[in-house]
């Protein structure tokens, strides 16, 4: 992957979560100096927080960052493997 398809992949990633802030897009790629391995070994290090639990309240389940038994942040897991997609 060369610094352009870098930059396109991060762009592509973060424009919607950031509702196309492109001081958060360029920060975020400041911070990585257009270098794929340093963003890769960024990710590997957040990798060990991901979680999944079922709520014992709901009962639906939630993925996302956790740490000492809590969420710090969270997504509800979308059934879609039980629909076939």
């Amino acid at each position: 992957m060369n610094t352009i398809e870098f930059e396109l992949l991060l762009y592509d990633y973060f424009s919607p979560i950031f509702d196309d802030s492109d001081d958060v897009i360029c920060e975020v790629l400041e911070m990585f100096n257009d270098n794929p391995d340093k963003f890769h070994k960024f990710v590997e290090g957040l990798l060990h927080m991901i979680d999944v639990g079922t709520s014992p309240i709901t009962g639906k389940r939630y993925k996302g960052f956790s740490d000492k038994g809590m969420f710090l942040a969270k997504v509800e897991i979308e059934q879609v493997k039980e629909q076939g997609q």
